[in-house]
């Protein structure tokens, strides 16, 4: 009999650091951005302009 109450855990591929924040091309394509400036790796390999914005997004619920 299996016993089927465990959860299934999946591989995990290693990672690197996390990023302060990704280059606008990275993030509206969901790729993942190393953060390295003046262009990060994933640009620089397909040859595209490496833009930051000057704004952090801001998270959680808005001020009353």
């Amino acid at each position: 009999m299996a016993d089927d109450s465990l959860p299934v855990r999946r591989a995990q591929r290693p990672r690197g650091p996390r990023t302060s924040q990704a280059c606008t091309r990275c993030r509206s394509g969901k790729i993942r951005c190393d953060g390295k400036m003046p262009t990060c790796s994933p640009c620089a390999d397909r040859g595209h302009r490496c833009v930051y914005s000057a704004a952090q997004k801001v998270r959680g619920p808005g001020k009353r």
